[in-house]
C-alpha cells in the first residue's frame, strides 16, 4: 500500500465572507506564500436594512469554491482570507483557517 497523494478536495475550507458597510472590500487568498484567490468566484451584495432614517448599507463579499483542491503536503498549512479596502495599500484584517488534509490509502504496487 502506499499513500496517495494526488490532489485531494477540502470540504472543511470552501468560502471566505465578509460583511461590513462602507466601500466594497476584495478578500484575497494566500496558501502559504501563493495567491490562490484566482481559483475562487466571488459574489457581492448589498443591502439597505433599518428603519426609515436610521437605514444603513450592509455589503457582503464573499469568494468561494466548490473545487479548492490542495495535495498531502498542505497538511497543518494555513489558508489566509485577507481583507482589502481599495483605499488602503496593505490588508486591514486577516483570518487563517488551518487545513486537515485526509488522504486515502490505494493499491498502487
Amino acid at each position: 500500500m502506499s499513500l496517495n497523494t494526488s490532489l485531494i478536495e477540502v470540504a472543511v475550507f470552501n468560502r471566505c465572507e465578509v460583511v461590513g458597510g462602507g466601500a466594497m472590500v476584495d478578500p484575497r487568498l494566500y496558501l502559504l506564500d501563493d495567491d490562490v484567490t484566482s481559483g475562487f468566484s466571488v459574489s457581492r451584495s448589498r443591502t439597505t436594512v433599518g428603519a426609515r432614517c436610521m437605514r444603513r448599507e450592509r455589503y457582503v463579499t464573499a469568494r468561494w469554491s466548490e473545487e479548492f483542491k490542495v495535495g498531502a503536503e498542505h497538511d497543518g498549512t494555513y489558508i489566509n482570507c485577507s481583507i482589502v479596502v481599495p483605499q488602503f495599500p496593505v490588508p486591514v484584517a486577516s483570518h487563517a483557517a488551518k487545513l486537515t488534509v485526509r488522504c486515502k490509502q490505494s493499491d498502487s504496487m
